[in-house]
């Protein structure tokens, strides 16, 4: 069963959050029939008072397409180069 764009499930970007311009489904990734499936947005950006870090955001799918879990891949990583 797929969420309706307007679905109770989803929900608008938070206060720390910029969604837009995210690029989600730059990465789609499938592990074949009966598997989940890895969907991401590697712009995503999270943000504070004085800061805004590209994070990248994950969410993994059902074999049906909802929602199983999210992640950021980049969360926690060094910034220096």
């Amino acid at each position: 069963m797929f969420a309706a764009i307007d679905s109770s499930e989803l929900m608008p970007p938070l206060i720390d959050e910029i969604k837009d311009g995210q690029w989600l489904g730059v990465t789609v990734r499938s592990q074949g029939p009966g598997g989940k499936v890895l969907v991401c947005a590697h712009r995503y950006v999270r943000r504070g008072a004085d800061f805004q870090w590209g994070q990248g955001l994950c969410y993994t799918l059902t074999q049906y397409l909802d929602y199983d879990e999210s992640w950021e891949p980049c969360k926690g990583r060094p910034t220096n180069k």
